[in-house]
Order: C-alpha cells, then sequence, then structure tokens
C-alpha cells in the first residue's frame, strides 16, 4: 500500500483504508476500514419508502390480473395456474413492500431518536453547568 491512502471504488461505495491504519485503530478501538455508501442508500434515506411502495403496487396489480384471469374461468384446473403464478406472487411481492416500508420507517425513527436523545444530552449539560454556576454564585457571600 502506498502512504496516505489507497482507494478502491466499486461503483458508488468508496472504501478507504490509511497506510497506518492498524496503529490508529489499535489505539482507537475501531476498524481500519471506511466504507461509505451513496445518500441514497442509506437508512434514512426517502429512497426505501418509495421502493417498498412500488415492491407493494406491484404485487396488488399482479393480484388483480390473476382475479381477472381466474374470474373468467369456471373451471378449477384453469384457474390454479393463475393463482399459483400471478396470485402468490403478487400477495408475496405485498409482504416484501410492507417489510421493507416497516424496517426503513424504524430504522429512519431509530435515527431522529438517536438524534434527540443527543440533543437532551447536550440540554442537559448546559442546564447543569448553568445551575452550578449559579449554585457557586449563591454560596459565595455577599460584600456590603
Amino acid at each position: 500500500m502506498s502512504s496516505g491512502l489507497a482507494r478502491a471504488e466499486m461503483a458508488d461505495f468508496v472504501v478507504e483504508e490509511s497506510a497506518d491504519a492498524p496503529e490508529q485503530a489499535a489505539q482507537a478501538g475501531r476498524s481500519d476500514v471506511v466504507v461509505r455508501v451513496p445518500s441514497w442508500f442509506r437508512a434514512s434515506a426517502p429512497t426505501w419508502v418509495w421502493v417498498s411502495v412500488v415492491v407493494g403496487l406491484v404485487g396488488f396489480v399482479l393480484i388483480a390480473v390473476a382475479w381477472g384471469a381466474v374470474s373468467g374461468e369456471s373451471e378449477v384446473y384453469r384457474q390454479t395456474p393463475y393463482v399459483v403464478s400471478a396470485g402468490i406472487f403478487g400477495l408475496a411481492l405485498v409482504m416484501v413492500g410492507l417489510t421493507v416500508l416497516n424496517v426503513s420507517t424504524r430504522q429512519r425513527d431509530a435515527l431522529e431518536r438517536e438524534r434527540q436523545i443527543d440533543r437532551l444530552v447536550e440540554v442537559m449539560e448546559d442546564l447543569r453547568l448553568e445551575l452550578r454556576e449559579a449554585l457557586a454564585g449563591a454560596s459565595q457571600p455577599r460584600r456590603r
């Protein structure tokens, strides 16, 4: 590896390794590889919500296609291929869409909750410092 940073790029992903990373990683107790993902791929991006909606809508369309094809047939053995090919696959796509929507919204909520907790910790620390200063000022005797 050369001095400084060595970069390997694959599509939108960038992996960086520092030349002195093992020593720094051992001291800091962290990994020596930083992986950056594109902004649309992160958990906080609304892309996943839209992907789940599209997948769910495709599933509902397949269910509607299966229903339309099955309703035109009066014999069960002719209905079965439509139910199996479009109906069950459509139901599976709806379930996958709902699962992706659930996971992505929970991840976004967790990130927002983490930001709120960090802000609350900052405010509490500021309040503690202000109270300490106020108590220190009140405990000093006043001169007349």
